[in-house]
């Protein structure tokens, strides 16, 4: 486009007749009148030479109009803040077990500007872990007012964590980046993606635990689970960005739908309450005489936990409609019997969990949680929730309560306490194949 002080030439609308120019003088443009070079006179009537007619000066644009630079449209795109728990139960009991009304802190928005684009053009949004790949997208999205809504109801669109977006995999990264496309111009923008660069303007993923207590045990058996609960929360929350939902329950009957909404989309679950061997058909309990561990043949039998008079075990847990989803990464099931038989774990771990920590004996109240402690306070404490340090811990806190307990590991790394004679002797094997091995490597 010409500047303001630049003059365009403008074409005569007749050869014959003489050439008109326009000249810049100090941001204005004029048209001036060239004198012409022909001795020929017009006939009467004829337009005097050098002028075009009225119609010929508007056809030809005596002075052509600049035309105006097309202002190319822009779009920006953030979070509206910096972290979010899971999708979990905003009271008790839920609105609409196993689900309820999402809280705030569950909800992060995407935020999505733009200028020059029209009203109606679709969009669309894609949600990423920080290292590429893909755990959701969002469809149905319009450019209306210079912002990416929902269509229909204008609002901004929003993100909520469910388990299966896999928010803490890996456990030690849970950052998020959203990518927007708007189908105008190959519009589209990334949020920052780079959490050691950039954490703050990323998305993270709460950790978000669950601990369990059956208070009408404590008032009419003596448990102390509601204490349990609250010293084994008051453990875990003191890493950064944990959380930690306590829900001590007090009904005589549970429905499967209402424990399903404390389970699901957590990282560590935690259940302090009695434990049992039911028969799966008539929901007998086991007669162990004076055994314990039982010695009893599996058979019909199941291990179960309990809530008020409601056992919970492997038929409970596969309830995908009642029970969204299982506990991530580690089951505590700090209870009688729940691993005598290793259904109940089974369950959890086909869910996706991967370990499940529990017991083969009738346990005792005390040494029971102090097992726990012990356990919370190197996992949490120590390895802050590494997952990939549960084995160790377990075998670590729970040796010194075989004889009491019989604490089982179930799934990734697992195995059961064994006696310390046997442990001793395993040791001792250990210890002499690792010196017959560096005898070898020093002949090699």
């Amino acid at each position: 486009m010409p500047s303001p002080k630049s003059g365009t030439k403008v074409p005569s609308a007749d050869p014959k007749e003489p050439k008109t120019a326009t000249v810049g003088t100090g941001g204005k443009t004029s048209t001036v009148k060239a004198k012409s070079t022909s001795a020929k006179s017009e006939k009467p009537g004829s337009t005097e030479v050098g002028k075009m007619k009225p119609q010929e000066a508007k056809k030809s644009g005596a002075t052509e109009q600049a035309k105006p630079e097309e202002k190319k449209p822009t779009i920006e795109a953030k979070w509206s803040k910096g972290e979010v728990a899971p999708n979990h139960n905003g009271a008790f009991p839920p609105a609409t077990p196993p689900t309820d009304t999402v809280p705030e802190e569950c909800k992060a928005k995407m935020l999505v500007t733009t200028t020059e684009v029209p009203d109606g053009t679709p969009a669309s949004i894609t949600v990423h872990h920080h290292g590429g790949s893909r755990v959701g997208t969002i469809d149905k999205l319009e450019v209306k007012g210079g912002k990416v809504v929902v269509e229909g109801t204008g609002e901004e669109p929003e993100w909520i964590f469910e388990a299966k977006h896999q928010p803490w995999k890996p456990y030690a990264t849970p950052f998020f980046y959203f990518h927007v496309a708007v189908s105008y111009k190959g519009l589209q923008a990334t949020t920052p993606k780079d959490p050691k660069k950039q954490e703050a303007e990323c998305l993270r993923a709460i950790y978000w635990h669950t601990c369990v207590a059956d208070l009408r045990a404590d008032a009419n058996d003596g448990l102390t689970t509601g204490a349990e609960m609250a010293e084994i929360a008051g453990i875990m929350v003191k890493n950064k960005h944990h959380k930690v939902l306590q829900q001590g329950f007090n009904q005589r009957s549970v429905a499967v739908n209402l424990w399903g909404s404390v389970v699901r989309n957590s990282y560590a679950y935690h259940q302090a309450s009695h434990g049992d061997i039911v028969d799966r058909k008539t929901g007998a309990q086991l007669n162990a005489g004076n055994k314990n561990p039982p010695t009893n043949k599996v058979g019909n039998w199941r291990s179960v936990v309990c809530l008020g008079n409601t056992n919970f075990g492997d038929a409970e847990v596969s309830q995908k409609a009642n029970v969204p989803s299982a506990p991530r990464y580690l089951a505590y099931l700090d209870t009688c019997v729940a691993g005598w038989e290793p259904s109940f774990a089974n369950a959890f771990l086909n869910r996706g969990t991967r370990n499940v920590i529990a017991f083969r004996m009738y346990i005792p109240d005390d040494a029971a949680r102090q097992m726990a402690r012990d356990f919370y306070k190197k996992w949490c404490g120590t390895h802050k929730c590494n997952p990939d340090k549960i084995p160790a811990v377990f075998f670590e806190a729970g040796a010194p309560h075989y004889g009491s307990m019989r604490p089982v590991l179930f799934g990734q790394g697992g195995g059961a306490i064994k006696s310390p004679a046997m442990q001793a002797a395993e040791a001792v094997v250990k210890a002499i194949s690792s010196a017959v091995k560096s005898i070898a490597d020093l002949f090699k």
